[in-house]
């Protein structure tokens, strides 16, 4: 009995009956989990926001060179 101890063995006649599973409705339910993945953007939304961005670069640029003619004329 020692030597099944320590090899972690249990005979079959000293073990348990298992007990037969229990299923619930709940453990069986479809859960959505990829919700980032069907989430759509608007695709307006991320036109408009490109366009915003574009014109952002264009002011920047064209501030940058106004700049560099004031420090040219210094």
């Amino acid at each position: 009995m020692i030597e099944e101890a320590k090899e972690k063995a249990i005979t079959a006649w000293a073990g348990h009956t298992p007990n037969a599973p229990t299923l619930n409705a709940d453990d069986l339910r479809v859960v959505q989990i990829n919700t980032q993945i069907n989430a759509a953007l608007d695709i307006a939304s991320v036109r408009n926001t490109a366009a915003l961005i574009a014109d952002d670069r264009t002011k920047i640029e064209s501030l940058k060179n106004a700049i560099a003619d004031l420090k040219s004329e210094l």
